[in-house]
């Protein structure tokens, strides 16, 4: 999905690399980027559903913002979300 991604039940963060000429370090230059959600209350849901809906939030922003940015390859994000299996 990403460089790295970690999923709590309030709390969700995703790192990724994006490539872009817009940077001022010029083109081709990769820099790594930090998302992250935090939910202000408790889940109503089950910890499995609520660590997926944490991640899709920050997921999906992520993948505007590389869109923003002209990221190359929207910098590695897929199309579509899929929850990343546990480590």
């Amino acid at each position: 999905m990403a460089k790295t991604a970690l999923a709590g039940v309030k709390v969700s963060v995703l790192y990724f690399e994006c490539s872009s000429k817009k940077f001022s370090l010029g083109a081709g230059a990769t820099v790594l980027i930090r998302g992250e959600f935090r939910a202000t209350l408790e889940p109503s849901e089950r910890e499995d559903a609520a660590r997926q809906d944490t991640l899709r939030v920050v997921y999906e922003s992520s993948r505007i913002l590389s869109g923003l940015l002209n990221c190359k390859s929207n910098a590695g994000l897929p199309a579509t979300f899929t929850m990343p299996p546990e480590v």
